[in-house]
């Protein structure tokens, strides 16, 4: 973006934009990699509750649409 910016203002954006740009190639410290493996390592892990087991409750009539559709599953065992 600078690149842009400044070869907009200097009246050389095809230069600027054709020009390689350099490469970050510094690797990381090893006292910076064992400091965030430490502190990755200290986070608490919470155990899994796994599937909560549990029904949907229909209030409604019995003559109604809803409630006959209650009585045809609860019949069959699909509802707990």
């Amino acid at each position: 973006m600078v690149r842009v910016i400044t070869g907009l203002a200097n009246g050389d954006l095809r230069e600027a934009l054709g020009q390689q740009i350099p490469r970050f190639e510094q690797q990381p410290d090893t006292k910076y990699k064992n400091a965030v493996r430490n502190a990755l390592s200290k986070i608490k892990q919470t155990p899994h509750e796994g599937a909560i087991h549990g029904h949907i409750v229909l209030n409604c009539s019995s003559n109604s649409v809803m409630g006959h559709l209650t009585q045809l599953v609860s019949n069959r065992g699909l509802l707990a």
